[in-house]
């Protein structure tokens, strides 16, 4: 007990200059320019189509279970039916023999329309808006009183308005390009999800807008640490695991 007594009174005086660097630290750190971004994602709208690889060995597996699975007497499968059971299956039998799927190339893929939210049904769409700098995701300084995620909020209200619903991927960004030698903003990335409605153009400054897929925004993106952010942030057709990287 008296030793630890005596070693604190020994920390103390350096507990002290180790406060006053934490407050000189976070002095500098306020004068840094930060800056929040907001990828803004549109999921898809039609399963993706399996891989050539993976349609191949789904069919191999069911031809191996139906080779090993038993079969079971035909009363254990339909049971008892009455009249109007059958009456129903016959309308059913209708309704799926004029039952025609739609088409998975729409429209807005014909016509070239980046604009569209029909575009690309099977794949996961971002919003890029385009400004003087070029192509990018809407992104706006963030205030002292505000966090990360309240200043994503801010710039996509005012970006592309109101007249639509988002989900918030947490408090937590997702994704951060750290300012070299004191050069540049920090610049971090919260993700969010169209829930439902049409976002459309808002803000002066942005001259134009595009919902692109990640294939597609090599095609945009000219910076080349945004690029490498988002081909590991942003999830592929068929999404595994979603990580943070930093």
């Amino acid at each position: 007990m008296f030793r630890c007594a005596s070693a604190l009174r020994e920390l103390k005086p350096r507990l002290g200059i180790l406060g006053s660097f934490r407050l000189e630290s976070t002095d500098v750190a306020a004068e840094e320019v930060v800056r929040v971004a907001c990828v803004l994602e549109r999921g898809p709208l039609l399963k993706a189509l399996l891989p050539d690889w993976e349609a191949e060995f789904k069919t191999w597996a069911e031809k191996i279970r139906a080779k090993r699975s038993k079969q079971l007497p035909v009363e254990f499968i339909e049971g008892k039916r009455s009249v109007g059971d059958e009456e129903g299956d016959e309308e059913e039998a209708k309704k799926m023999a004029s039952w025609r799927p739609n088409p998975r190339v729409s429209a807005a893929d014909k016509a070239g329309d980046t604009k569209s939210l029909m575009r690309c049904l099977d794949a996961h769409l971002f919003l890029i808006v385009k400004s003087k700098s070029g192509w990018g995701f809407p992104e706006t300084e963030n205030l002292q009183t505000e966090t990360f995620r309240q200043t994503a909020e801010r710039v996509l209200e005012e970006t592309m308005g109101s007249s639509f619903q988002t989900y918030f991927l947490g408090n937590c960004p997702f994704g951060h390009i750290k300012a070299e030698n004191g050069k540049g903003p920090n610049l971090f990335f919260h993700r969010a999800k169209l829930v439902v409605g049409t976002p459309s153009l808002k803000s002066q400054g942005v001259m134009d807008y595009a919902w692109v897929s990640k294939e597609e925004l090599p095609k945009y993106l000219k910076d080349e640490k945004v690029q490498k952010l988002t081909k590991g942030m942003l999830p592929n057709v068929h999404p595994k695991v979603v990580r943070h990287f930093w």
